[in-house]
């Protein structure tokens, strides 16, 4: 959260953009299901099984990732058609968004190809509680090739079958197309610091470090700016000092990625600031 700044604290979200298409890929194609089983002592604690039948990919890559979110394969796996947008974000994703509304359901897989022993799985439904179920990693260092019963990456497509009883109940089948998600800009040193969204990044941090969060929300998503307004006001008392932390941080921007309608600053070592662009203007994200 240090080094974060408040965007971290509030969001920890990594905005990627707009993909090109897989042109003359074959649809992406699913089966099985995830089924979070609680303890033997809770039963009640186990989820409703989730089933998919759609399956994308996206090849990640690139300077604006987080350190701890290297990946370079994700594949979304749903009980409908998504839009391959809703899947772009490394964290808190709109396909997640829809996924608390009841609008889709299951689950994201995140792996590196050279090392099969781990996956990391993010299901993607309400809870009954309310809550979102956590990300799960699974291990197994006694399978050559871990949980993954099959697993084959080309540029355009990946196939895979993954079984496990260390994650909850999984037994998933899926063939996706890989997508990519192209640097269309990137500004690094001087430049960086010169660029206009870095402007907008201070320009939020100095209304927020005033208190003034009519300003603030002007530079922010819609999106942004509606959570924000929703929160407590003890808790926006306490943005205060996180801004003009932040302040610190945009001073030391590295580099700025541009992807399409998304963008991301390094700053510092392990800090970053999104962006987004609605109507045509750029807001923080």
């Amino acid at each position: 959260m240090r080094k974060m700044g408040w965007i971290r604290w509030t969001l920890a979200a990594l905005v990627a953009t707009s993909a090109m298409p897989a042109w003359a890929l074959d649809p992406g194609t699913a089966s099985g299901r995830y089924h979070y089983v609680g303890f033997e002592s809770d039963p009640d604690d186990d989820e409703k099984p989730i089933t998919v039948s759609h399956a994308i990919a996206l090849r990640r890559d690139g300077p604006d990732q987080m350190p701890f979110d290297t990946m370079p394969i994700r594949v979304l796996l749903t009980d409908r058609d998504v839009p391959l947008s809703a899947m772009l974000r490394a964290s808190r994703t709109e396909v997640e968004a829809m996924a608390l509304r009841g609008e889709v359901q299951g689950v994201i897989l995140e792996f590196d190809p050279a090392d099969r022993s781990v996956v990391t799985l993010r299901p993607l439904q309400i809870r009954k509680d309310g809550g979102r179920p956590a990300t799960t990693t699974s291990s197994n260092g006694n399978m050559p090739d871990g949980v993954w019963t099959r697993l084959i990456v080309s540029d355009t497509r990946v196939t895979g079958e993954v079984h496990s009883e260390g994650m909850g109940n999984v037994d998933l089948m899926f063939s996706a197309p890989v997508f990519t998600d192209p640097v269309t800009e990137r500004a690094d040193g001087a430049a960086a610091k010169a660029h206009p969204l870095i402007a907008l990044a201070k320009a939020q941090a100095e209304a927020l470090a005033r208190g003034d969060l009519d300003a603030a929300s002007r530079t922010m998503s819609a999106r942004l700016a509606a959570e924000i307004r929703a929160y407590p006001p003890q808790v926006l008392d306490t943005m205060q000092p996180y801004a003009r932390e932040q302040l610190s941080y945009i001073a030391k921007v590295k580099s700025v990625v541009i992807r399409g309608n998304w963008a991301t600053a390094m700053l510092g070592e392990d800090g970053r600031q999104s962006f987004v662009q609605e109507d045509g203007v750029w807001k923080t994200d």
